[in-house]
């Protein structure tokens, strides 16, 4: 696992500094908004596993809820860092 970090967290120190602020500004974001944030939440699945959860944390919803939530939101920032470094350092006239 910590390998994983460290990979990550190299790659993402490497490719930060190439980024470029205005590339991420290209982007049409009525056309994300509210279309599909819906497919947002459901891309990291946690709508499946919830019953599963809930008897595992002893059928307690406030520790489901704050499973749940932080099991969704730890991979939405690395993922939302990654999407940063990515689009802003490749340029559409490279592509």
């Amino acid at each position: 696992m910590a390998g994983l970090v460290a990979s990550f967290a190299g790659l993402v120190a490497a490719a930060a500094a190439k980024v470029d602020v205005s590339l991420l500004a290209r982007a049409d974001w009525t056309e994300v908004w509210p279309k599909g944030i819906s497919i947002g939440v459901l891309s990291f699945g946690a709508q499946n596993i919830v019953p599963t959860l809930f008897s595992y944390l002893g059928r307690d919803p406030l520790r489901t809820r704050e499973a749940v939530l932080l099991g969704t939101c730890f991979p939405l920032a690395i993922y939302s860092i990654w999407e940063l470094v990515t689009l802003g350092s490749v340029s559409l006239e490279s592509l």
